[in-house]
């Protein structure tokens, strides 16, 4: 069988488990406060995240997507 985008995209969903997935959002979350900070320390830092949710029907499941300094970091929950 070819490797196609379809292909790929579709092996994505099971790609990350629910420890996987919540390592690569706290590891952009760290990456975010770093390039926030620069070079300063403060107290706290404060980042901005997005969350998408959304059907992924060649799965079958649903789709939770964060999204941090435009990065997404996509699990799948399957249904």
């Amino acid at each position: 069988m070819p490797v196609s985008k379809k292909y790929l995209d579709d092996h994505k969903a099971t790609l990350h488990t629910p420890e996987s997935w919540a390592r690569a959002l706290a590891e952009q979350v760290m990456n975010a406060g770093i390039a926030k900070l620069g070079e300063k320390s403060a107290e706290s830092v404060s980042i901005d995240a997005q969350f998408h949710v959304s059907a992924y029907e060649p799965k079958g499941c649903i789709r939770i997507c964060g999204v941090i300094n435009g990065i997404y970091i996509c699990y799948h929950v399957n249904i």
